[in-house]
């Protein structure tokens, strides 16, 4: 009878996973604007370039956990944060991806001045 409840809650969670891990719709895009015929040419490559840099940037910040979201018309990333101080409290965080990367840079910035701070007064 323990094997069986045990095998039971197994399979359930298996299904109830499945269906929690889909993906959400893809979120909602600007219109392209359009370009020149003589331009096309290099607008091809340039387009090109420029989905592959949109691709990875996707790919990026969907790894550090954030979603789009579209908020007053326009595409925002959001994660969930635990509230500094709280154990329980969750915040979300929104921002373009130029905002995101901006604040990444300034923690990682402040981390390497304080750890040249540090190795400059233990060589003291």
């Amino acid at each position: 009878m323990r094997y069986q409840t045990i095998f039971l809650t197994a399979l359930c969670l298996g299904g109830f996973s499945a269906s929690f891990a889909a993906e959400p719709g893809t979120p909602a895009t600007p219109a392209q604007p359009t370009m020149p015929a003589a331009t096309a040419a290099t607008g091809d490559t340039n387009k090109a370039a420029a989905d592959a840099a949109l691709a990875a940037q996707t790919h990026r910040l969907r790894s550090a956990s954030y979603k789009p979201r579209v908020k007053n018309g326009v595409t925002v990333w959001c994660r969930q944060e635990t509230a500094l101080g709280s154990r329980l409290a969750q915040v979300e965080s929104c921002g373009s991806p130029e905002e995101i990367d901006q604040a990444a840079q300034s923690a990682k910035d402040t981390v390497e001045k304080m750890q040249r701070n540090t190795t400059q007064h233990q060589s003291n």
